[in-house]
């Protein structure tokens, strides 16, 4: 599934362009989750973020909303932190993988 998103950050413009990209959503998720909740966070919050930033991305998709990378809908940076870092959060954003999409309410 793809998301698309209006860079709007100087960091993002500068990798992607001004304008709207369009990213993997797992791409996009592993962007948002440590941009969201800090580098520094692990376990349980950082399952609980990944599980947040899915199902508030996967609405937008299937809304056809087109995204930003601010607070506007969620912080989005290009991965750039530590290789093991980027492996918890894609552990976090699979510990709760559905081949469906699941909604939190």
């Amino acid at each position: 599934m793809r998301i698309k998103v209006r860079m709007t950050r100087a960091g993002n413009i500068a990798r992607h362009g001004a304008g709207i990209a369009e990213l993997d959503l797992e791409e996009y998720l592993c962007g948002v989750v440590p941009a969201e909740i800090g580098e520094g966070s692990y376990g349980d919050a950082l399952r609980a973020q990944a599980v947040a930033a899915r199902t508030f991305a996967l609405r937008r998709v299937l809304a056809g909303i087109v995204v930003d990378d601010t607070t506007s809908f969620q912080v989005w940076e290009q991965c750039h932190g530590t290789v093991c870092y980027a492996l918890k959060v894609y552990q976090a954003l699979n510990a709760f993988a559905a081949p469906y999409p699941v909604f939190f309410q």
